[in-house]
């Protein structure tokens, strides 16, 4: 087991009250976090932050949203293998080796954020890491006729 000496810093930029399924949204912090460590440098910081955003749902509809980004300063993703790491068993070319995994924490991050008709996403940062982002209401799950 590697030691790191690794910093958090967390902004709170927006309420955090929100309507969700604790257990599944808490699965996805906890996913996003354990990214976070395992891929991040020797004596860097982890960014969390918390912030409002608007979020378009599949009907068109906008409700107010609320977006955490977990950062890592560490390996970075190639840009055309971004949105791959969401897909069951996928690891970036460039963590492969680097920390092991099966490739599913990520994709169950995306199932259970869908379920909340929110958007997941990731994009590398100047650090050299990457942003693990996600939206959803803060209202609890919108259905609305044409989605059931």
């Amino acid at each position: 087991m590697k030691s790191l000496n690794l910093t958090s810093n967390v902004e709170i930029k927006a309420p955090t009250t929100v309507l969700c399924d604790y257990v599944k949204i808490s699965q996805v912090i906890i996913n996003m976090l354990s990214n976070a460590i395992k891929f991040s440098d020797q004596n860097s910081v982890i960014k969390i932050i918390i912030a409002s955003e608007p979020l378009s749902l599949l009907s068109g509809q906008i409700v107010d949203g609320i977006k955490l980004t977990v950062i890592n300063c560490g390996v970075s993703i190639p840009e055309d293998e971004l949105n791959l790491v969401f897909d069951k068993f996928v690891q970036s070319s460039n963590t492969k080796s680097e920390a092991g995994g099966t490739g599913l924490g990520i994709s169950i991050c995306y199932e259970i954020i869908k379920g909340h008709q929110g958007n997941i996403w990731a994009n590398n940062e100047t650090c050299g890491g990457v942003a693990f982002n996600f939206v959803i209401p803060i209202t609890g799950l919108v259905i609305s006729d044409q989605e059931k």
